[in-house]
């Protein structure tokens, strides 16, 4: 018997959803076709049409028509396969039908977020304002739908930064502080949607960047304390050392030293590096004395920032006269009435107003004499009280007592100790200072020298 009948398809197109990560042998399709003869004309075989991008993966049941997979699927490498299957019968000749596959992979939760990066370092100014971007990250996910939804979150959540879902920037809920805490790490999660979820998490280190809001700390001398020089100093010899200190990095941290004032004969010069002051010159008779020079600290930042200190240099011969820069000191810092209380009772030196506030210049000749005893009326005749009767001149000192009064203001030169006043007013007087403002002593000795008896000297 001839086969009249062409094998018929139904229907012609096979559309099927598979998902993905199956198990080798897994059913894909039944693909049926039927042919009107009889017998053996009307018994099929099947078969798939050899193609290159199935070759391998599908394979059919010849007497069945069972569309198999022969190796597991992965929708991220390929989502659809489109081939085509035929059916013959056995009759003489043969006749045959054919018909198309569609396999479209379903996919599933078998792809962790992945971030772009296996870490992330960003690098941010100090005293950026809360909510500043600091930096951004990239996740994604091979996933499709809610297997591919991803959820950022900072892990451990210290409160110092969030993160945007969505745009993956990361957000500072803090100012930065650099000199408190210069770098901040932490770990960023992403969790996808699927069930069940999948995550991973990536490292992330925030450096702040230094920002010149730190003024230079003059650390050594301090304002109240005095180098002793002597006359025979040579020229180039070390006088003293400026000490300071700047809590920013970099080129904000560089301190640069200049003298601005108190140097009218440029006696002194300073390292701008190492701010140590040398002796610029030979030194005369008219040199003697105190010289009070400025000393100003800059930083290399932008803009730059600076410190104003006070450097007391006293020239003369002897360490003895140490004593008289120190009962100066004490009396200046002496409250008013006190001071009055100590001249009253001690008849010791202490300065006008006018000196205190404009101070001695080196090598000016004093036009008064302020450590000469007062002179009694010219006409030799003393004041009369209330009835007209002269008044009693001053008993004597005793000689004990008179003894007792150089005790009492005489001081412990070995033990001399510059005094420091409180940090807040340590800088104070410098602050307000003009810059040419110089405060030295007499160069001439004949006036300390008559202070020696009452100093103890």
């Amino acid at each position: 018997m001839l086969t009249t009948t062409p094998q018929c398809f139904s229907p012609a197109l096979f559309e099927v959803a598979f998902a993905e990560e199956n198990q080798p042998g897994d059913k894909v399709v039944d693909v049926v076709a039927t042919d009107a003869d009889s017998g053996t004309n009307a018994e099929l075989v099947y078969s798939i049409v050899a193609d290159t991008s199935t070759r391998g993966l599908f394979e059919i049941d010849p007497v069945s028509g069972e569309v198999r997979a022969r190796s597991p699927l992965d929708r991220e490498h390929k989502e659809r396969y489109e081939f085509r299957v035929t059916a013959s019968d056995k009759g003489s000749p043969s006749h045959r039908g054919t018909a198309t596959v569609v396999v479209k992979v379903l996919d599933r939760n078998d792809n962790d977020p992945k971030f772009m990066l296996s870490g992330y370092s960003f690098s941010v100014l100090e005293n950026m304002p809360p909510l500043s971007a600091v930096g951004m990250v990239t996740v994604l996910d091979m996933d499709q739908g809610e297997n591919a939804r991803v959820q950022l979150s900072v892990d451990p959540d210290g409160g110092k930064f969030v993160i945007q879902n969505g745009t993956g920037t990361i957000l500072s809920s803090i100012s930065f502080d650099r000199e408190k805490e210069s770098s901040y790490t932490f770990r960023l999660k992403a969790v996808d949607g699927g069930e069940p979820p999948r995550s991973s998490y990536v490292g992330v280190t925030i450096n702040v960047l230094d920002e010149n809001d730190n003024d230079p700390v003059v650390t050594k001398p301090s304002n109240s304390s005095f180098r002793l020089l002597s006359p025979l100093a040579a020229p180039d010899s070390r006088v003293e050392l400026v000490e300071a200190e700047d809590l920013d990095t970099g080129p904000n941290a560089e301190l640069v030293f200049s003298i601005t004032g108190g140097n009218p004969y440029e006696l002194f010069s300073i390292s701008s590096t190492t701010g140590e002051i040398t002796l610029a010159k030979e030194l005369t008779q008219k040199h003697g004395g105190l010289h009070r020079l400025v000393v100003r600290v800059s930083d290399e930042g932008k803009p730059a920032r600076h410190a104003t200190a006070m450097v007391h240099i006293y020239v003369n011969e002897t360490i003895a006269m140490s004593a008289w820069w120190k009962r100066w000191w004490d009396t200046v810092s002496t409250p008013l009435w006190r001071q009055t209380s100590l001249v009253t009772q001690t008849t010791a030196w202490r300065p006008s107003a006018r000196e205190t506030k404009s101070g001695y210049q080196a090598g000016k000749k004093e036009t008064k004499d302020l450590y000469a005893p007062k002179q009694g009326p010219k006409n030799g005749k003393g004041k009369r009280g209330r009835k007209g009767k002269p008044s009693k001149a001053p008993k004597p000192l005793g000689e004990e007592e008179e003894v007792s009064l150089q005790k009492s203001l005489k001081f412990n030169l070995d033990g001399l100790q510059a005094q420091s006043p409180s940090a807040s007013q340590k800088h104070q007087a410098v602050q307000d200072l003009p810059a040419t403002n110089t405060f030295v002593g007499t160069g001439g000795d004949d006036k300390l020298n008559r202070l020696r008896p009452v100093l103890g000297l």
